[in-house]
């Protein structure tokens, strides 16, 4: 599950500046911040950056330059992991320069959610980023998107009872969110699991199961309802966390391509 940075987020910090700025940058200055805020509103992140870049050249000692890291970073993340280090770059820039302590959490969540896409993802920072970013945070989205991949990295490095009081608070909290409904299914879970397949037919699925026994992988089947059908969900392993699970897919897909890992339950 995706999350994108609101513009009503970007509009926000921005008429806070503009209005409560002590030493605000010059008339240049705020007219490239506009410039700004419009381009990235246009999802034109690369004509942002260089905005900012010029920005952040002109005004470098101006109350706004926080912000301007911010949205900078926010541009290169945008553009995928080979701009990840310079987003982290302006967003701890961001945390230093910022003294308003709404851009110093909104650029927290940005850090974790860059630890949490990364290939492979750093979940420890990732929870420290987020755990810090909760802190005074409001009741609305993205306290959800927050919450929901704080649960979902604290299962990635095998803290799973932990991990189900930030789900719980997302589903509760946000019923309406598009993430409460993947928090339900992963609370709860308190390991990983690789699927390796998922059957409308018994048969095939026992047939499966065999296979994957004869090739010493542990597997087993269980009936699980999806969307009012029955399907037969093929499993095997147990990991504490996703990196062994990561480890364990390696090997698997040598054999079944389509595997993949699953928060579950631990099987008795």
């Amino acid at each position: 599950m995706n999350y994108r940075t609101s513009t009503k987020i970007i509009l926000f910090f921005f008429t806070a500046f503009i209005v409560g700025c002590a030493q605000p940058a010059g008339q240049a200055g705020q007219s490239m911040l506009k410039l700004a805020r419009r381009q990235f509103e246009q999802k034109h992140y690369v004509l942002t950056a260089h905005t900012l870049s010029d920005f952040l050249r002109n005004e470098p000692r101006s109350r706004e330059v926080a912000y301007a890291h911010y949205l900078r970073g926010l541009c290169y993340r945008q553009s995928g992991p080979a701009k990840y280090a310079q987003a982290k770059r302006d967003f701890r820039q961001a945390i230093r320069k910022a003294t308003e302590k709404a851009i110093k959490r909104q650029a927290y969540i940005a850090l974790g959610h860059i630890d949490f896409e990364s290939n492979p993802p750093n979940y420890e920072s990732a929870v420290e980023h987020y755990k810090i970013a909760l802190s005074g945070l409001e009741e609305v989205p993205p306290k959800d998107a927050v919450l929901y991949r704080l649960g979902e990295a604290l299962q990635g490095i095998g803290r799973w009872e932990e991990s189900d009081i930030y789900f719980s608070r997302c589903f509760n909290g946000f019923k309406q969110s598009p993430f409460a409904r993947s928090a339900r299914q992963r609370f709860g879970s308190r390991t990983f699991r690789l699927q390796v397949g998922a059957f409308k037919n018994l048969k095939r699925a026992k047939e499966l199961v065999a296979n994957l026994r004869r090739k010493n992988w542990p597997a087993d089947w269980a009936a699980r309802s999806t969307s009012g059908k029955l399907l037969y969900i093929v499993r095997t392993g147990q990991y504490r966390t996703f990196a062994e699970a990561q480890q364990g897919l390696s090997d698997l897909t040598q054999l079944y391509s389509d595997a993949m890992i699953v928060a579950a339950q631990l099987k008795n």
